[in-house]
């Protein structure tokens, strides 16, 4: 990309310098991130009885985490779903609800 056509100086002339920070603040990054908070939360809900559903035994919570380290291929997806659809989902307008779906669909998947 021309250092002209970025958005800011940040993506444009300081990209050397900022760089590294790409996997923290992209899009592809908050994606990932989101999935890890959303696992943790299914995860959660999963080891306390009150909410009502079962307890996930070690194997399944591997399977959740597994999902954390997300793929460029996979964040598109994630971005498919919220904006255009994907499958046969519809597009959620929201981002972490899409984040659910992809997680739904990827859990539903044999090993």
């Amino acid at each position: 990309m021309d250092g002209l056509e970025a958005i800011s100086p940040l993506d444009g002339r300081y990209r050397r310098y900022t760089e590294a920070l790409a996997d923290i603040f992209s899009e592809k990054g908050l994606i990932q991130r989101r999935v890890k908070v959303e696992g943790e939360y299914l995860i959660f809900l999963s080891e306390h009885p009150q909410i009502g559903l079962r307890e996930f035994s070690e194997k399944e919570k591997k399977l959740v985490r597994r999902l954390y380290d997300i793929s460029t291929q996979n964040a598109g997806i994630v971005k498919a779903i919220e904006v255009n659809g994907y499958r046969n989902v519809k597009p959620t307008n929201h981002d972490v609800k899409a984040i659910e779906y992809f997680m739904r669909d990827r859990l539903k998947e044999p090993l």
